[in-house]
């Protein structure tokens, strides 16, 4: 199953990249959803923070595994930051990398830009 959805460069796409992910994972149990959830919501901020392109959020599964990529026109690379305890911004990659069985960056396929993607197993399976 795959499905993805365009999103505009406004702070309300991030909430509608949350609820479409949300309706792609209906059948998965909630904490798997939430995770989903929360993974989308910080890649999508960064879309609009930073990127301040339209976006496309993408999911893909099998029966073992969840994929979603979020991918902007900005040729800008996504990076993990360290930042410190007293700045308020900084940490979405961090959540990510926490999160998220697997995750990275690479260039976009079809255009100018840049795809940052995280992937949750579905099933039980080794820790990472």
């Amino acid at each position: 199953m795959s499905a993805a959805v365009d999103f505009d460069p406004q702070p309300e796409s991030v909430g509608a990249a949350r609820r479409f992910i949300a309706a792609q994972l209906a059948d998965l149990p909630v904490d798997l959803r939430d995770v989903a959830q929360l993974c989308v919501s910080e890649l999508a901020t960064n879309s609009v923070i930073h990127a301040g392109t339209r976006f496309t959020v993408r999911i893909t599964r099998s029966r073992t595994q969840l994929r979603v990529e979020v991918t902007d026109a900005s040729t800008d690379p996504a990076r993990l930051r360290r930042p410190r305890h007293t700045e308020t911004h900084g940490r979405g990659l961090q959540i990510v990398s926490s999160l998220a069985d697997e995750w990275g960056t690479r260039p976009a396929d079809a255009v100018s830009g840049k795809t940052v993607w995280f992937a949750l197993r579905t099933q039980p399976g080794p820790a990472r």
